[in-house]
């Protein structure tokens, strides 16, 4: 079942080694082309070689954070579950990546955590979590249709799962 789940998460566990070294973990035998490919698709520009240290010594959060995207992009998984996958980026890197990520989810399942509600007319299904419990599941439709009181009521909550 590993195989078939792909993770990003808001902080990301990455090993000391080069950017390479960090993405292989996903797919041992991909050639330098798909290496560079997926880094691309995660708006990260850096090469290969640049050593990354403990604790992501070396790379800003973003960096970092992208570099996750990067390994999950090249792992492929049919699911893939994110943790406010763009937290630590700038507002630029934000929207680029949310664009790559929303033309790469549409053959995936994804399971998205997060706190900022202005990406969810992204996705399919919008399901409120307050304190453990699931409060309310709507769809994208329907959340871009609702109030602007609803959408407050939802900034109120804990977590927002799409």
């Amino acid at each position: 079942w590993h195989q078939s789940v792909g993770w990003v998460g808001q902080t990301p566990v990455l090993f000391r080694g080069t950017i390479r070294d960090n993405l292989l973990l996903a797919k041992p035998d991909a050639s330098d082309d798909q290496l560079k490919q997926v880094l691309q698709r995660a708006q990260l520009e850096m090469a290969l070689a640049t050593q990354v240290g403990e604790q992501n010594a070396g790379l800003s959060g973003g960096q970092a954070q992208r570099l996750a995207l990067a390994r999950a992009y090249l792992k492929d998984a049919p699911l893939l579950l994110l943790d406010e996958p763009t937290a630590s980026l700038d507002a630029e890197h934000e929207a680029l990546v949310w664009s790559s990520l929303t033309s790469y989810w549409q053959s995936k399942t994804v399971l998205l955590s997060t706190h900022r509600l202005d990406h969810l007319d992204k996705v399919d299904r919008i399901v409120v979590i307050n304190e453990g419990r699931l409060v309310k599941q709507i769809t994208s439709s329907e959340w871009q249709a609702s109030t602007d009181a609803i959408k407050e009521s939802l900034y109120k909550t804990e977590e927002v799962l799409a």
